[in-house]
């Protein structure tokens, strides 16, 4: 299942990080990273789509410090990233909303 989930960047570093993540999932290092767009509201965040089913996820978290110049962090809990609810996904446009079927 996929989920998009918020990071947090350096001042002005959000097209870098993207460009980053993309070279990450074109040269496929992270089968559980899908996707990766700049186009929230707030500057210094990026979102990523990723395959939370992947057995490599929880190690995509891990290594995005390491690999990403200008990553700070994944926001969530104290232990866990958050996924994105849906309806925000969809507000900020990451994903289409599904047409409601006809009755």
């Amino acid at each position: 299942m996929n989920h998009w989930f918020t990071i947090q960047t350096a001042p002005r570093y959000e097209k870098r990080v993207v460009k980053s993540l993309q070279n990450l999932i074109d040269m496929n290092r992270h089968p559980a990273l899908i996707d990766a767009k700049m186009n929230g509201p707030i500057p210094g965040y990026v979102y990523i789509c990723v395959d939370t089913s992947s057995k490599e996820y929880k190690a995509l978290f891990t290594d995005l410090k390491n690999c990403v110049p200008g990553f700070v962090a994944i926001l969530g809990d104290a232990r866990y990233p958050i996924p994105l609810p849906e309806e925000e996904a969809v507000k900020l446009g990451l994903v289409k909303e599904e047409p409601s079927p006809l009755l």
